[in-house]
């Protein structure tokens, strides 16, 4: 992402940010940045601030239209959603989220491809899920209104094929770490993990590709 951008940013919103992971990466990546990540449900927030500790991040349990009324217009440079724009792009539109950019941010949303998601193993309801959810074609309306939003579009897709070793994909799933996991019933998540565990393999091939919308503020 830091290729497409032509000026560092300042300070970085990660919504929806989960249990920190995307938190994580843009605090690597954007080492002199101030970022907050922010989410809804105080146990994914929780289990972020023990596991993310940079002097550069901090994060909030809140409702996103509350932090965004409360920080005020022009707050941030980059306003970052990973995988889940689509939980709530119909209430929280682009032309509200332009309100809160810098003259020169940009609004980042990384979406999963969906033969992304179809090379995760996952528990059979999970997997639907992430079928519907990442399924392909993207909604028309998030190509087709930026320009009469005063935002320029660039659209462009990345990824590659990453060996995971199998204890720490479990280690994910059993932490809620992938999308959506949070919402079964941890008996379902962990009979699926026993039998997960039983064909003996040490890693697993899954391929991390995603579609990135980069909204520039014009």
């Amino acid at each position: 992402m830091s290729r497409l951008l032509t000026e560092k940013p300042h300070k970085i919103l990660d919504l929806a940010c989960g249990v920190g992971l995307s938190t994580k990466a843009l605090s690597l990546n954007f080492e002199g940045s101030e970022i907050v990540g922010v989410d809804i449900d105080p146990s994914l927030i929780s289990l972020a601030k023990k596991k993310i500790n940079f002097p550069n991040t901090r994060f909030q349990c809140c409702e996103i239209s509350e932090l965004l009324e409360k920080v005020g217009e022009k707050s941030f440079d980059i306003i970052f959603v990973k995988s889940a724009y689509h939980y709530f792009e119909d209430e929280i539109s682009l032309s509200y989220l332009k309100k809160f950019l810098q003259d020169d941010g940009a609004i980042v949303v990384a979406e999963r491809t969906a033969r992304s998601a179809g090379s995760y193993p996952l528990p059979e309801i999970a997997s639907v899920y992430w079928k519907n959810i990442f399924s392909e074609p993207r909604p028309t309306r998030r190509v087709n209104s930026p320009s009469s939003l005063g935002l320029s579009l660039l659209v462009s897709c990345y990824g590659k094929f990453l060996t995971v070793p199998k204890s720490l994909y479990i280690d994910a799933v059993r932490e809620n770490q992938l999308v959506g996991l949070w919402m079964l019933q941890s008996h379902f998540v962990s009979d699926w993990i026993e039998q997960f565990s039983e064909d003996g393999s040490a890693s697993l091939e899954i391929l991390e590709e995603f579609w990135l919308y980069v909204y520039r503020n014009t």
